[in-house]
């Protein structure tokens, strides 16, 4: 990975963890980043603008795959890069939003599999001096004050450097999504691409690429969202958002 995509890297976490901070945590929210009057540096292809519809909710996600294993050949598997959430602010547990158990996994309809996805799996991350660990319980009647940890069902001694604490952004089933995408300078003419988005899906019809002419200057405005170019190159754009989509 060389240096110029850590920097996008950076910059778009940096980004999207500030307005995680600053936003409160399970409450359904019409989300406009970033703010404005901030001035945000991003590169060809970063998402300039969005506005979304959502919650906040405290996760952490593992960034390898961590699996416990049972003496029938099935057991536990968390995946690499899938958050594990709590579901409300007084939740006690985490919850996986894939299957746990892998003797369940694509036939979580058969047998007594149902009895084991979902809220029947509560999960707790337990921190330690120098390490993480993570427990995987049973719940009664999925009622998290009824629920009992296995030590043969704990993975210990996870390197902290492995697990990563974020409040992560999840849209509203059904909701509807527009973007602003940088797309490159060509001479005097910088170019953005125009997006929207339902149920997370593009809608192609809806998308749409327009310009800017820096010689007859520096503000860009598209369905009801406005923002002025402090610099831009052809693989990077500084702005500032000076008023939030409309529709």
């Amino acid at each position: 990975m060389n240096k110029f995509t850590l920097s996008i890297i950076f910059l778009v976490s940096v980004f999207s963890n500030i307005e995680a901070q600053e936003a409160p945590l399970y409450t359904t929210l019409n989300d406009h980043i970033p703010k404005i009057g901030n001035e945000i540096a991003l590169y060809l292809g970063d998402q300039m603008m969005v506005q979304r519809n959502g919650q906040y909710k405290e996760c952490f996600t593992p960034k390898n795959s961590h699996k416990v294993l049972d003496n029938w050949g099935g057991g536990y598997e968390f995946l690499a890069n899938s958050p594990v959430c709590k579901d409300s602010i007084e939740g006690l547990f985490f919850y996986t939003n894939y299957t746990l158990m892998l003797n369940c996994r694509g036939v979580e309809t058969l047998g007594t599999c149902g009895d084991y996805i979902g809220k029947a799996r509560p999960v707790d991350l337990v921190e330690k001096e120098s390490s993480y660990e993570i427990r995987i319980g049973h719940s009664r009647r999925k009622n998290e004050k009824k629920v009992k940890f296995d030590k043969k069902f704990t993975i210990k001694d996870i390197n902290k450097d492995n697990i990563q604490l974020e409040n992560r952004f999840f849209y509203t089933v059904n909701s509807f999504q527009q973007t602003i995408e940088y797309a490159g300078k060509s001479g005097s003419t910088l170019k953005f691409i125009y997006s929207e988005f339902k149920n997370n899906v593009s809608r192609d019809a809806f998308n749409r690429e327009f310009t800017i002419d820096l010689d007859e200057g520096n503000v860009g405005a598209y369905k009801g969202a406005i923002f002025e170019v402090i610099e831009a190159t052809n693989f990077s754009i500084k702005f500032k958002v000076i008023r939030h989509f409309q529709s």
